[in-house]
């Protein structure tokens, strides 16, 4: 085959496989929908995909990375903006505060209106790892980051390990490793139910965070913050869902 034949049939290919993985991950969305309680088979994942189980596992590999992928793409519309933003520098909030509590509780809405797919996906990678080494909630991570880089949380270095906080007068207050926060926020959600209001899992998670990167916010000031912060999040949630109806 000389190279002018090999270059479509690439492309072909890839194509096809970009389509087949999109068909998978679409429907193990379409499974898990409106799913309170719940788990699937890679078989049952792969009937409703239209697919063979061996067409999954040589696309994904394990059943924890084909719902780690859908439950990325349904988080996207929260942390994509943020990181584009980062990245072409035009993400700069007004307040590093209530954007942490606005992303904090959108992740916790968004994972708890698909709360059998959030389950299912932390449930698999407990199955499929005791060390700690495959990849869970670093997406989550990806977008809670650029916040952290906003006023009022200033970094020093080491910022791949953790945030280092400091004050106006360049004393050190104390380190924030967002790894570990985001862990804790997925735990919450895991060990949460379907009846656990969102702005609650966010106070909680907000509450923890700022502890650790801003100790001196007043915890009133939080829960003061997130009713307007909430509202604001839900009309946002509201519209979405009038616009795929």
């Amino acid at each position: 085959m000389d190279e002018e034949e090999s270059g479509p049939r690439q492309r072909a290919a890839e194509t096809k496989r970009r389509r087949t993985r999109e068909s998978i991950v679409n429907g193990t969305i379409d499974l898990f929908k409106d799913q309170e309680h719940g788990d699937y088979t890679l078989g049952q994942i792969a009937e409703e995909a239209g697919v063979g189980t061996a067409t999954i596992v040589n696309n994904f590999g394990t059943k924890y990375e084909v719902l780690r992928t859908a439950h990325d793409r349904l988080l996207a519309p929260i942390i994509e903006p943020i990181t584009a933003g980062a990245e072409n520098g035009t993400y700069k909030p007004k307040d590093g505060v209530d954007e942490l509590i606005r992303y904090i509780y959108a992740i916790a809405k968004m994972c708890q209106q698909h709360q059998a797919l959030t389950v299912a996906m932390i449930r698999a990678y407990f199955e499929q790892t005791s060390d700690g080494t495959l990849d869970l909630g670093s997406f989550i991570t990806k977008g809670l980051h650029p916040i952290l880089m906003a006023p009022p949380f200033i970094p020093g270095e080491g910022v791949d390990a953790a945030i280092h906080i400091f004050s106006q007068a360049g004393t050190r207050r104390g380190a924030f490793n967002h790894r570990y926060h985001t862990w804790a926020l997925m735990m919450t959600l895991y060990h949460g139910t379907a009846n656990d209001e969102p702005s609650r899992v966010a106070e909680f998670a907000c509450s923890q965070m700022l502890a650790a990167a801003l100790p001196e916010v007043d915890p009133r000031d939080l829960s003061a913050r997130l009713p307007r912060i909430k509202e604001k999040v839900d009309g946002w949630f509201e519209r979405r869902e009038n616009q795929e109806i």
